[in-house]
């Protein structure tokens, strides 16, 4: 069974950089253990982050991890206004919700 992808209506959210990006790590087994073995990656190749923002709907702070491809790390000001293209949602049959943008990057401020 595949985990159903949710597309993620951004136009009544805010979503600020909440200061923290991880690579995403590979694990492997390795002398019978299990062990980080590098940064995971896409389809094509592109190393995956996590980035932690705050989605910010009716008043109401929540903190989401969105998992993002980028070449390099993310670079986002912590509460600065930040833009998730595609951002999509999905949720495990465990319950738990996992977010996902094909990229993420600062709002540029009005000239």
């Amino acid at each position: 069974m595949t985990t159903p992808i949710i597309p993620v209506d951004t136009s009544r959210l805010t979503l600020k950089a909440g200061g923290s990006t991880q690579p995403v790590q590979e694990w492997g087994e390795k002398d019978g253990r299990r062990q980080p073995v590098g940064q995971q990656r896409d389809e094509h190749g592109t190393p995956l982050w996590d980035v932690t923002v705050l989605a910010v709907l009716d008043g109401t702070a929540h903190e989401w991890v969105v998992r993002v491809p980028a070449a390099q790390e993310p670079a986002l000001p912590v509460l600065s206004d930040v833009r998730a293209r595609a951002l999509a949602a999905s949720v495990s049959w465990k319950g738990s919700v996992t977010f996902t943008a094909s990229s993420i990057e600062p709002v540029k401020a009005a000239q």
